[in-house]
This record gives structure tokens, sequence and C-alpha cells, in this order.
């Protein structure tokens, strides 16, 4: 069993989007596949719920209870909910408070080959404890100056989780999302991504039916075939990933 984050402290990249690409695709690779919500956003859980449970949800899940997760016909979601806001206050003072997600999931992971946690857009408290939960983060990304150079954050911060909690966080790699083809600079900041050490998966074009697909009212069949390769080129990494490490 492995752990995967999706983690970009920039909002608007499309984390909610891989993790229900995600979620919907890798368990017609005959894998067990588990969701965990802890964007208070809950913009993942929405997708696939009309309605936010009052439980389970992975607020309880980082309070130490216990919970069985949502049951859907092809995985199953630890949904989140608004009281995650304030985690960071409940949770002050607390020894070992980044592994609280890593200690709640232990009691439920060995049901899973892969659970996929969607992260808030920021470096809190939250995104930390998804990524000591985790053995390896996807990491999505407008091709855009800005949101490559804030990407120097993120690697910082698995630098000193390396450095001071003697943890390796594997990248699976990058994914460059509302790519636009014809933008010169776009292309030009595309070509930095991949002078980089980390696989660059295919860029996800700027198209509104993927947007909508992450909505829940398209189907893959709606898509153009650009952006076909592109997720089946994601789906296929991440599997390629997950029998390297020997997950299932």
């Amino acid at each position: 069993m492995k752990t995967i984050a999706i983690v970009n402290q920039k909002g608007g990249v499309g984390k909610t989007t891989i993790s229900a690409i995600l979620l919907s695709f890798l368990p017609k690779k005959n894998l067990k596949v588990l969701g965990v919500d802890i964007d208070p956003q809950a913009n993942l859980s929405i997708i696939f719920l009309k309605n936010l449970p009052e439980n389970p949800t992975s607020y309880d899940l980082l309070l130490g209870k216990d919970i069985e997760p949502l049951k859907f016909k092809d995985f199953d979601l630890v949904p989140s909910t608004l009281k995650l806001a304030r985690i960071d206050q409940e949770l002050s003072g607390v020894v070992a408070r980044e592994y609280r997600l890593l200690k709640g999931l232990s009691k439920i992971k060995e049901l899973y080959d892969v659970i996929i946690i969607d992260t808030p857009p920021s470096l809190s408290l939250l995104t930390l404890n998804a990524l000591f939960a985790s053995d390896g983060i996807i990491v999505p990304t407008e091709a855009k100056f800005l949101g490559i150079v804030g990407l120097s954050n993120l690697w910082e911060v698995l630098r000193e989780i390396k450095e001071y909690a003697d943890k390796e966080i594997d990248v699976i790699g990058i994914v460059p999302n509302l790519f636009e083809k014809s933008v010169s600079l776009q292309r030009d900041l595309l070509n930095k991504l991949n002078e980089l050490q980390i696989k660059v998966f295919h860029p996800i074009p700027k198209r509104s039916t993927f947007q909508y697909f992450s909505l829940g009212e398209k189907t893959l069949d709606d898509l153009d075939s650009f952006t076909k390769e592109s997720i089946k080129d994601l789906i296929e990494g991440v599997v390629e990933w997950l029998k390297k490490e020997k997950a299932f």
C-alpha cells in the first residue's frame, strides 16, 4: 500500500481535478483506492457527494477517532468538512501533530492498494500532515512564471522534512495544467520544467470540458484526444510508480 498526496501551495492549479481523475481511473487498473479530502473547501468531496456528511470526515481522522470511509462503486472516500478550518487551533500544543493523519490512516490503510490525498492550497498543518502520511506526491502546476517559481517553496519543505524528520518523499511527477500551447511563454516554461530532474507528465490543456469533468458533468469520452492522452499518461505513470514501489 502506498499513499500519494496531490500538493501545491498555490490554488487553482488543478489539485482537486487531478485527485478526482485518479479516484475515477485507478480502480479501472484493479486497484483498491481510498480518497482522503483534507481541504476545508471540500471541493473533492462535493464532486462526489450532494451533501457533506457530519461524519465520517477527515476531521475525525485527525482527531484520532475510528472511522469507516464512505463507499462508492469503485473507490472509498473520507470526505472533508469546514471544521478543518480550525484544526490548527485545536491541535496547537499537541505533540507530533504533523503525524495525526499518518496515525489515523494506519488503522485502515491495509484495506487499500493506494490512498490519494487532496490537500489545501497552502503549506499549512493540513498539508504537512498529508506530506508526513505520504510516500509520494504529485504536483499540479500552471505553466506560468509565478506557478513554477512557487515550486521552490515546496522543494524546500521536502528538503527540511528529509533533513529533520529523516523522511524522504518521492516526487512522482509534475502535472502542467491549464496549458495553452499557442502561448510561447508557456511553451518556454514547459521546457524549463522538463530540465528538472523530475518526471513531467504530459501537459493538460486548458479546455472547458476538462474543467467540467472535475464537476462530474463530463466523462472521458467527452474530452478531446490531446486531453485523453494527458490523462492516460498520468494514470499509467502513477501505476508504474506503484508497481516500482511494490504497492500491490
